[in-house]
């Protein structure tokens, strides 16, 4: 492929494929209804860094990927590599904050659609491509276990001809579990109804909703069996980021996965995390009022068991503490649009007329201004669902900077004073942890807390203030 006085702020994508494979009335890819069939075409794909250099050049399949989003014009591809063509995997390392060199494919992720929802009925447009990035970005920062694909924004040419911004992603398939966890035994399912098996099989699912299903999750003993089969804070981390983004399609767009080992626990795949409902919608009320079965309904039956609502509801109050904050949610939104601001105009211009787009830059406003708001009505909505007793403010610092630091539930906080909302009458952990060459004395506190460095609340009260003090070890 030659590029003649072309100049990229981003890395470039090229597939070489035979038009006919693509727009012939009988079987090309792109043609028309064909985009429903799932044919595969043999292409020749190419990856070239910001400075031009090829990393390689080589045969694959390629194929139409995604869900309703090949209604669109501008259409996703997954790019595999075969065997049949000589080296059976990709050997590069595309993301930074991923070890990992090889792939058996990857996906080209168009990214047009969902881009504001200002109605629950507004149809659907392009926008400014950093939902899905920016929740990959709060689950890292998180340090949580739940599954998703690393990203990286491209230019895909087709054919030599500009074909707009992309976004290169893992494959969420058994080779991404295999390069992710090094396990290649595993069963995998979207479970929507009846379970759509990627591979492996549903005998141990089954099991699990049975178990759900034939016994009350309230009882404890219960719970403790649906701990062994399940992997419950990576199924908590998974609806944290569903219920915050109110997504539209949560029921639907879900993947599960558990080694098959005797002890293998079913995990999160988090993914298309870009259908937001508005700010005001009940995510958690049609969560629990959904009636289908798979990771929805396992999250209901779990919620009728105490243990699980608290460890639930203070892990959720943990991200919105935190993470969740729209000062942070700000700055993320900044840094993923940077890097693909340049490359916007000339996207919007190749595909205009075809892909209906929001305004420029709208949709980073609108996911700015649903951060700002959206807290307030989520913890409501959990108060009403979960029947709580309101919500508490915390505040905790040190006496003396530089002495220690404390964790609250499952984070770790250093900077001081910090101020944080949790539940009522459902029980936190706060740990006063002294740092090298200091000791933990006391709690300062109206409430006269023990003099033991963790401690329990479980209140009714609006406001809590705690101070840890720390004294230098003799």
């Amino acid at each position: 492929t030659y590029f003649i006085k072309e100049y990229f702020t981003l890395p470039v994508v090229s597939l070489t494929i035979d038009p006919d494979d693509m727009y012939n009335k009988k079987d090309g890819m792109y043609y028309g209804e064909n985009v429903w069939l799932n044919y595969t075409k043999p292409a020749y794909v190419e990856y070239y860094d910001t400075q031009w250099r090829q990393a390689f050049g080589k045969n694959c399949d390629v194929k139409i990927s995604g869900r309703y989003s090949r209604i669109n014009a501008k259409r996703s591809f997954a790019v595999v590599s075969k065997a049949k063509y000589g080296e059976g995997r990709f050997e590069h390392k595309f993301f930074d904050d991923k070890p990992i060199e090889s792939f058996k494919g990857f996906l080209l992720r168009a990214d047009v659609t969902y881009a504001i929802r200002r109605t629950e009925n507004d149809r659907d447009k392009g926008g400014d491509r950093i939902k899905n990035e920016l929740v990959y970005e709060l689950n890292k920062q998180m340090g949580s276990t739940v599954d998703m694909q690393a990203y990286k924004p491209v230019i895909l040419f087709m054919n030599g001809n500009y074909w707009g911004v992309y976004t290169l992603m893992e494959r969420k398939g058994r080779d991404f579990i295999r390069t992710n966890h090094g396990i290649d035994d595993i069963d995998m399912m979207n479970p929507y109804k009846e379970p759509d098996i990627v591979c492996g099989d549903d005998v141990h699912y089954y099991q699990v909703v049975d178990l759900l299903d034939e016994n009350d999750p309230k009882d404890d003993e219960i719970y403790e069996q649906a701990k062994q089969v399940i992997d419950i804070d990576n199924f908590i981390d998974g609806w944290v980021y569903e219920l915050y983004i109110a997504k539209g399609d949560m029921h639907r767009n879900s993947r599960i996965w558990r080694p098959r080992t005797p002890d293998g626990k079913w995990r999160t795949i988090s993914f298309d995390q870009d259908h937001w409902k508005p700010d005001t919608n009940n995510t958690v009320e049609r969560l629990h009022t959904h009636k289908y079965q798979g990771k929805s309904h396992f999250f209901v039956r779990l919620s009728r068991n105490e243990q699980f609502r608290i460890r639930f509801l203070n892990r959720i109050s943990d991200y919105m503490n935190t993470v969740l904050l729209a000062e942070n949610i700000h700055a993320h939104i900044d840094r993923i649009y940077e890097p693909i601001a340049a490359e916007m105009p000339f996207e919007r211009c190749r595909w205009e007329g075809l892909v209906p787009f929001e305004t420029p830059l709208d949709q980073l406003e609108w996911v700015k201004s649903f951060a700002v708001t959206r807290l307030s009505f989520l913890r409501q909505h959990l108060v009403s669902e979960f029947k709580l007793a309101g919500q508490t403010h915390i505040r905790l610092d040190v006496a003396e900077p530089g002495s220690g630091h404390i964790k609250i539930s499952t984070i770790e906080i250093d900077t001081f004073p910090w101020k944080g909302i949790y539940f009522k009458k459902i029980p936190f952990s706060v740990e006063a942890i002294p740092d090298e060459g200091y000791e933990f004395v006391e709690w300062q506190s109206k409430s006269g807390y023990p003099a033991q460095p963790k401690i329990t609340i479980d209140t009714q009260k609006d406001d809590i203030h705690l101070t840890a003090v720390f004294r230098k070890r003799s």
